[in-house]
C-alpha cells in the first residue's frame, strides 16, 4: 500500500498515552499501523521514523483488519509482518 508515513497517538480508555506508533496514512485518511503496537520490538527505529515522517512510502506485507497479538484490540488495519517499507520519489 502507498501513503504518507506518520506517527499516531494511541490512548487508553482513561485517555493516557498508550503508544506513539508509525502508520501509513492513505489518501482517504485511513491510518494503517505498520506492525502491531502490541509488539514493541517491531517499532521502527528512531532514525527511520525521523527520515520517513511526512514522506510517501510503499509498505508491503500481510494486511489485517486489526493488529494481531492482543485480546483487547484496536479496531484499525495493520500490516504485519512487514516485508518492505520503502520511500517513494527519493
Amino acid at each position: 500500500m502507498i501513503g504518507t508515513f506518520e506517527l499516531k497517538e494511541y490512548h487508553t480508555k482513561e485517555h493516557t498515552l498508550l503508544a506513539l506508533w508509525p502508520v501509513v496514512r492513505l489518501e482517504d485518511g485511513t491510518a494503517v499501523l505498520i506492525e502491531s503496537l502490541w509488539d514493541k520490538s517491531k517499532r521502527r527505529d528512531e532514525a527511520t521514523i525521523k527520515a520517513y515522517t511526512g514522506k510517501r512510502v510503499a509498505v508491503t506485507g500481510m494486511l489485517h483488519g486489526e493488529p494481531p497479538g492482543a485480546i483487547a484490540n484496536i479496531s484499525e488495519p495493520c500490516v504485519s509482518p512487514v516485508k518492505s517499507l520503502d520511500l517513494l520519489g527519493e
